[in-house]
């Protein structure tokens, strides 16, 4: 699939930073949005990965 493996330093402050924007955006979604069911929130979390993967971290 092309993925690429990496790991992070142990409790690196930049990296814990960037996990918890991601997780309050992705938060957010949830809070914000109504999802008639699964399969609509399945979707919206895996574009919004896709969009995470590959528009880069910045540009949200």
């Amino acid at each position: 699939m092309g993925v690429e493996h990496r790991l992070t330093n142990h409790k690196s402050p930049q990296t814990n930073g960037i996990m918890k924007r991601v997780n309050g955006r992705i938060s957010d979604v949830l809070k914000t949005h109504h999802f008639d069911n699964r399969e609509d929130l399945e979707q919206t979390l895996l574009r919004y990965a896709h969009q995470y993967n590959h528009r880069g971290h910045n540009q949200h």
